[in-house]
């Protein structure tokens, strides 16, 4: 993701400030169905994505959709640090385990649908297998990775995903129904 020196456009305040309730709204999808013992609340993944995006310096962002990609790279972070957290052995830790927001199944995620996935995703799944599997996708295919990124951690729709990426809707309805068959494939073992 490009982030533009800090003077050009909005500072982080400015954008957090007018993302703030599109943030929690993912946040909250993130969560939809998560399974009992997670401690770490919507709310606090949008706080704590905040802290660590101060902490890494004073940028602005150019547009809406290009910060709601970086904050969802920072989200996916911090679920992943408190994945890691809870799944410590030392701790007596269990796997964190979450299920897949309302329509990333049909592909309906961020309101636009671009068709079914072509198999059932697993329901629920280790937060750190996501992770691990996006990473190896990324690896493969940095483009459908970033893809899946924006869809999954940003419930962008197809046309902003499109509009982040600087390709055609086409191109990014094909790239995630691909993305989408690939991850269900490496989810389910």
């Amino acid at each position: 993701m490009e982030i533009v020196p800090s003077g050009e456009s909005q500072d982080l305040g400015a954008m957090f400030e007018a993302t703030y309730s599109e943030l929690k709204g993912v946040a909250a999808r993130c969560f939809a169905r998560e399974r009992q013992g997670i401690t770490l609340q919507p709310t606090a993944l949008v706080h704590e994505a905040y802290l660590r995006l101060t902490r890494q310096g004073d940028f602005t962002w150019p547009d809406r959709v290009t910060f709601l990609a970086y904050a969802a790279r920072v989200m996916r972070q911090v679920m992943v640090d408190e994945a890691r957290h809870r799944h410590a052995v030392k701790r007596g830790g269990e796997a964190a385990r979450i299920t897949w927001v309302d329509g990333m199944v049909d592909g309906s995620v961020g309101g636009s649908a671009g068709g079914k996935s072509g198999g059932d995703l697993p329901q629920s799944f280790d937060v750190l297998d996501l992770h691990r599997a996006l990473t190896r996708l990324e690896a493969l295919d940095e483009r459908k990775g970033k893809i899946v990124l924006l869809r999954y951690f940003s419930a962008m729709t197809l046309e902003e995903v499109a509009e982040a990426l600087d390709i055609s809707l086409a191109t990014v309805n094909r790239e995630w129904r691909v993305a989408r068959a690939w991850l269900m494939r490496e989810l389910a073992g």
